[in-house]
Parts: structure tokens; sequence; C-alpha cells
């Protein structure tokens, strides 16, 4: 039996069935970082235009769907595999395949976490596209990108071994889940003055002061030129680049009313999320 490997094309159908009858509402987002994730879960809310649901892609457990939008963490935009049981639907503006051999389907999820096929988009593809953070991925390219392909045999050890990796990842973030449950109940604790900590003799600290946030900061009104980057609150990591986080942008096309913000602001979101009314 030969245990070499070959460089081939793998062939894929394209998915086309949409969500005409509107009746999938598991709305899903292409994340650079986060991969297939629910939106509901990730915004506590669907942010799909209801009246566009219907255009929507359903896709089905094993499906890749590819995102053009780039970002620092996916320079040629996510190829990422979708592994929910239930189906979900994605915006059209997606690209969605389906492996014409399921067999590939755990090799390709990591291959295409990979940076193996930058390479070919580099080369072949419009890095322009319609506007500035999106390659210009066609049909034909998306079904072209050349992979180097184990024999089976090694494609399961590879799988086998980097699955390793992905349950110490998820043991530890269940640990760091902890660790920030934990910090939620201090924060509590501490600015309720239930904890309160001695100067380094031992000695009691001054009691605190009352005090209003207008007295201590001062309202910055400065209007973005248009061209700055867009940046969201995010409970988990604070102020971060929308596009890096989310995969894509969701601000408007003209952003000159929006609020300039420079390092040591404080900023906050009237939004509410699933767990903070509100972020600063």
């Amino acid at each position: 039996m030969s245990l070499q490997s070959k460089t081939c094309s793998i062939r894929f159908d394209k998915v086309k069935t949409t969500n005409k009858d509107r009746a999938n509402k598991n709305v899903i987002t292409n994340f650079a970082e986060h991969g297939l994730i629910l939106q509901r879960e990730f915004f506590d809310k669907n942010i799909a235009v209801e009246g566009n649901a219907s255009k929507y892609t359903i896709i089905k457990d094993g499906d890749f769907v590819y995102n053009p939008r780039k970002s620092s963490t996916a320079p040629y935009g996510p190829l990422n595999c979708y592994t929910r049981e239930e189906p979900g639907i994605v915006s059209p503006l997606y690209s969605c395949l389906t492996p014409k051999n399921k067999a590939y389907t755990p090799y390709l999820l990591y291959y295409f976490a990979s940076p193996a096929w930058y390479s070919y988009i580099y080369h072949n593809g419009n890095q322009g596209g319609a506007r500035h953070d999106r390659v210009g991925m066609t049909d034909d390219l998306l079904h072209g990108i050349p992979i180097l392909l184990p024999c089976q045999e090694e494609q399961d050890k590879i799988t086998a071994f980097l699955s390793l990796y992905d349950r110490c990842i998820e043991a530890q973030a269940s640990k760091v889940e902890a660790l920030e449950i934990c910090r939620k109940g201090l924060l509590q604790q501490i600015f309720s003055q239930k904890i309160r900590f001695k100067a380094d003799d031992g000695g009691k600290f001054p009691d605190w002061e009352d005090t209003i946030l207008s007295d201590i900061l001062t309202e910055r009104k400065l209007k973005s030129t248009g061209n700055d980057e867009v940046y969201l609150a995010s409970v988990a990591k604070g102020l971060v680049n929308q596009i890096e986080h989310l995969g894509r942008s969701f601000a408007a096309e003209d952003t000159s009313k929006y609020k300039v913000v420079k390092p040591g602001d404080v900023v906050y979101t009237k939004s509410p999320t699933g767990t903070s009314s509100g972020v600063s």
C-alpha cells in the first residue's frame, strides 16, 4: 500500500439551498477568530435583517463556509467547517461548499485552519475585491484550491493529533471561565466595600470619597474623518477592532459621525449583552 502524499484539488459541491420559507432561525456568522457560531449566542440576538433571511443559505454539519472579509487572523478570509447537528443559515455573501468525499472533512477542517492555502489565493485571487477588506473570490478559484493530501491513514493520524490540542484548549478555557466568574464576584465585593485592603504597615486606608463621573471624566465629542478604524466594546476583550474581532464590519458606510476614541478613554455602550447591561 502506497503512503505517498499527493497534491490535488478536492472536489466540492456548492451548497445552494436557501431559507425561502424563513423557517430556519439559526443565523450563523463566520468569524475569523471564533469560527462558525450562532449570532444569538455571540450578540445575544440575531443581527441578520429579517426581510433578507429568505436569501440566506442553509448549511449542515460538515459543510465548509468561506467569508471573503480579510483580517489580521485570517488574511485571506476564514474558511471554516460547520460542526453543529442542527442546520444553520448564513449570509449570501458567504460561499458554501460540501466535500464530495466526506472522509476528507476532518482533515480539511484543520487544513483550512492553517496558512497552507494562502499562497494560492495570493497569486490567483483579486486581493482588492469589490472593497479593500475583501478577497475577490470566484467559485472557480475556490474550487481550485490545491490541497496536499496524505493517505487516509496519515490523515487520521493528523486529525487525532491536532484534536488532542483542541481538547487541551477546551480544558484551559474552562479554567479561564472559572477564574472570570471568581473575578466578577471579587469586583462586586471590592466595589461594594465588603472587601477592603490595608496599607503596607497594616494601617487602614482613608474612607472612600463620594463623587460623580463628570468630576473625573470629560466627554470627548471629536468626530471621525471617515477613514478611521472602527472598534466595538466587547465584554470579554474591551475595545477591539471590529473586523479583527468579528471577521467583518457592521459599521455604516459613512462613519463620519462616529466618535473618535484615544488611549485611556472610557467607552460605554447602551446595547445590552448576555453578560452585561452595558460595556465600558
